[in-house]
Order: structure tokens, then C-alpha cells, then sequence
């Protein structure tokens, strides 16, 4: 019998602007879910504001506020802020064993999803920094 990876559970989850689950989530939301799930850490519910600058510095300041610590090498579980412009508008799960790198993550059309790093990069997605919470670091 073939093991399926721990992500296939997340896959397919529909995504709604504001959409807090279980049917549909935003990104932040898809991310809160799967790190309590998962690996069991609650992270805090970002307010969703309209502008993208709001929502960079939103995510920004909430994951340092509640404890987590930029990381210089990532590991499975790490949080995942990316950006097609200047500030990060999106976040996902780092995975480290699929395709040599992978993100977790619910984005507007597509819904949740597992991409190789290379093909978030040919999608213009910029990883703007990986973060984890200090009690795991």
C-alpha cells in the first residue's frame, strides 16, 4: 500500500477573499489551519485589510509579534511570505521534501495547492523570507 504525503489532505481546498474555513480559506487562513493541524502551533488571525501594503506589513508584524523568527535555512513547517511587488501579499508553508522545495499555500484561482519552488518563481512569486516560531527554532 502506497503512503500518501502528509500534504494531500490540504490539496484542493477551495480559496474565498476573507474565507476563514473549513470550505474556503484566504491565504492567512489556509496557513493558520494547516500549522494547527499539522504541526500543532496557533498562529494569530491577521485582520484583512484592502491594500497590499497593509497586508505586508499586517503579516509581517503579527508573526514577530506572536514569536516567530525570520529563519536563514527552511524547514518543513516554516512560514513562507512571498511578494509579487515590494512587500509580501502572501504566505505558505515551506515543505521541504517534495521537488527539492515546495509551498503549501491557497492562492485567488487556483485554491490550495503544493508548487515546486521554481514553478512559484515562473509564476513571479518572490520568497521575501522564511519564518518559524521561536519555540520550535
Amino acid at each position: 500500500m502506497m503512503k500518501t504525503h502528509w500534504t494531500e489532505q490540504f490539496l484542493g481546498i477551495p480559496y474565498e477573499t476573507g474565507g476563514c474555513g473549513p470550505r474556503a480559506f484566504n491565504c492567512w487562513h489556509f496557513f493558520a489551519h494547516v500549522q494547527l493541524r499539522h504541526f500543532g502551533v496557533t498562529v494569530p488571525i491577521v485582520p484583512q485589510p484592502e491594500k497590499l501594503g497593509a497586508i505586508a506589513r499586517a503579516f509581517r508584524d503579527n508573526l514577530a509579534s506572536s514569536g516567530w523568527k525570520k529563519a536563514d535555512k527552511p524547514r518543513t513547517g516554516d512560514g513562507v511570505l512571498m511578494a509579487h511587488f515590494q512587500h509580501p501579499s502572501h504566505v505558505g508553508i515551506y515543505v521541504a521534501d517534495v521537488n527539492n522545495g515546495a509551498v503549501l499555500h491557497c492562492l485567488q484561482g487556483h485554491g490550495s495547492a503544493l508548487h515546486p519552488m521554481f514553478h512559484l518563481e515562473a509564476a513571479r512569486w518572490r520568497v521575501t523570507g522564511f519564518y518559524r516560531p521561536l519555540e520550535i527554532a
